[in-house]
C-alpha cells in the first residue's frame, strides 16, 4: 500500500513537472524553452530512478533512504529556483517536497518505528536514517529567502509554511 502511494507520488510529481514544461509563457524564447525542457527532463529522469528505487526497496529503512535521496534531489531543484528568483518553480517544487514528506517519508518512518525495536540489529541504522532525514528536511526552509523581493511573494511564503510543516511532521516521527 505504501509502495503504491510512493509510486503514485513520484508519478504525480513527474507528470506535473513534465506538464509544467509543456506550455511555457509566450514571452519565453526558444532557447529558454529548451533550457526549461532540459531541466525538467533531468529532474524527471532522477525522479523516475528514485521511484524505481522505492518500488524495489523491501524494507521501510530502504524506502526511507530512497525518500531521503528524492528529498535531496528536489532540494537541489529548489535551490536552483531560488537562485533564478522563480517563485512559481519554488512553489511547484515545495508542493512536491511537502507531498513526498507527508505521503511517503513520514509513513515509512512510522512503519520502521513500529517494526524495529531498540534491541534489534537494525536499530542503529534506523537512528542513522532518522538523523539523515531530519537534516535533509531541516535544510529545506533555510533555502528560501527571508529578505528581498522573492521573500514577499505569497507563493514563497506558502511554500515556507509547507516546508515548516514537513519538518515538524518528520520531527514528530523520529526518536
Amino acid at each position: 500500500m505504501r509502495l503504491r502511494l510512493a509510486l503514485a507520488l513520484v508519478t504525480f510529481a513527474s507528470l506535473s513537472l513534465w506538464a509544467s514544461g509543456q506550455g511555457p509563457a509566450p514571452s519565453l524564447s526558444a532557447g529558454e524553452q529548451l533550457k526549461m525542457l532540459a531541466r525538467n527532463q533531468r529532474l524527471l529522469d532522477d525522479l523516475v530512478e528514485r521511484g524505481l528505487g522505492m518500488s524495489a526497496a523491501r524494507s521501510p529503512l530502504a524506502r526511507i533512504e530512497e525518500c531521503r535521496k528524492t528529498t535531496d534531489r528536489l532540494s537541489d531543484e529548489l535551490r536552483h529556483a531560488v537562485d533564478r528568483n522563480d517563485s512559481d518553480r519554488i512553489a511547484e517544487i515545495g508542493d512536491h517536497l511537502h507531498l513526498l514528506v507527508s505521503d511517503a517519508l513520514v509513513p515509512n518512518l512510522r512503519e520502521a518505528r513500529d517494526q524495529i525495536r531498540p534491541e534489534s540489529a537494525d536499530y542503529p541504522l534506523l537512528l542513522e536514517r532518522e538523523a539523515q532525514v531530519q537534516r535533509s528536511v531541516n535544510e529545506l526552509n533555510p533555502l528560501l529567502p527571508t529578505t528581498g523581493e522573492l521573500s514577499k511573494s505569497r507563493r514563497v511564503q506558502l511554500t515556507r509554511e509547507k516546508l515548516q510543516k514537513a519538518a515538524q511532521d518528520v520531527q514528530g516521527n523520529t526518536r
